[in-house]
C-alpha cells in the first residue's frame, strides 16, 4: 500500500514553499498590565508530548519499524484521544504488521472522531479490504470520495 508523505512544512519535496512576511509587532506600553489568562499548565506540556510521540511514530514507520510506530503511535493516543490522525497512523502501522482486526478497530474510532475526513474512510476501507470484506470496503472508499 502506497504511503504519502510530506515534508515537516507540509509541502510535497520539491514543491515551491511560499514567502513568509513577518510584520512588525507592535510593543505595549511599558505601564500597561499583561493579561492574565489561567490555563492548565500540563496543556502545552501535553501537546508537546502528544507531538513528539507522533513524530516518532511517522520516522518509525517511514522505516518500517512497525513495532516502535505502534508503540510511539499509543504514547500519542493516551495523551490525546480526540486526535483522529493519530489512530489513523496507527491503524496502517497495525495493518502493516497484520494486526487487521486491531487495524479496523482504529480506523473505525478515527472516522467516529473525523467523520468528513476522507483519510478515515480509506484507512477504514483499507482495514476491510485485509479482512476480506470487499462489499464493506468499497463502501467506505466510496465515502471517502464524496
Amino acid at each position: 500500500m502506497p504511503v504519502h508523505t510530506l515534508t515537516a512544512d507540509g509541502c510535497a519535496k520539491g514543491a515551491a514553499v511560499p514567502a513568509v512576511h513577518v510584520l512588525p509587532q507592535a510593543t505595549a506600553p511599558a505601564t500597561a498590565a499583561a493579561p492574565t489568562v489561567a490555563a492548565p499548565s500540563s496543556a502545552p506540556d501535553t501537546l508537546l508530548a502528544v507531538e513528539e510521540a507522533r513524530l516518532r511514530g511517522n520516522a518509525a514507520f517511514t522505516s518500517k519499524r512497525f513495532d516502535e510506530a505502534v508503540s510511539a503511535y499509543t504514547e500519542a493516543i493516551q495523551l490525546d484521544e480526540e486526535n483522529s490522525l493519530i489512530f489513523g497512523n496507527r491503524s496502517a502501522a497495525l495493518l502493516a504488521l497484520g494486526r487487521k482486526e486491531e487495524a479496523l478497530v482504529d480506523a473505525k474510532q478515527m472516522v467516529a472522531l473525523s467523520p468528513a475526513l476522507p483519510k478515515a474512510h480509506f484507512r477504514l476501507g483499507s482495514a476491510l479490504t485485509a479482512l476480506s470484506r470487499p462489499v464493506d470496503a468499497a463502501a467506505a472508499f466510496a465515502e471517502s470520495l464524496r
